[in-house]
């Protein structure tokens, strides 16, 4: 099966290999992630700055595994934002080198879902 006919419509139904999509859900979900990435990318962000603060004034911490599961679930651009404005967790090669393996990871996943559903 080509790429471009891997997705066919039937009825009220979008299948492919792995998946059956409701007809109207492609449409809620290009409605919607949009305003998720952007709340996961400002949300990442601030989160970054307030671990910065609190770096600074020796408080509590945020876990660097909280940056990378929140990088995972689409907050890797204000991860990254946040590195470059607050000069925060540069110097660890894992987030030096990790949240920009995200953000290539996510952004591949997207053309292939896009691709996959003929968009």
């Amino acid at each position: 099966m080509a790429w471009p006919d891997a997705v066919v419509f039937m009825g009220n139904l979008y299948y492919n290999d792995w998946v059956q999509i409701p007809k109207g859900g492609i449409t809620l979900i290009a409605t919607i992630a949009p305003y998720y990435f952007l709340l996961m990318t400002v949300a990442t962000f601030v989160l970054c700055a307030i671990d910065k603060f609190a770096a600074k004034k020796q408080l509590r911490r945020v876990p660097e595994k909280t940056f990378f599961l929140l990088s995972a679930l689409g907050g890797s651009v204000g991860m990254y934002a946040a590195m470059l404005t607050f000069r925060h967790k540069t110097q660890h090669w894992y987030f030096k080198y990790g949240i920009p393996a995200i953000i290539v990871a996510q952004v591949a996943l997207v053309l292939i879902l896009l691709r996959l559903l003929g968009k």
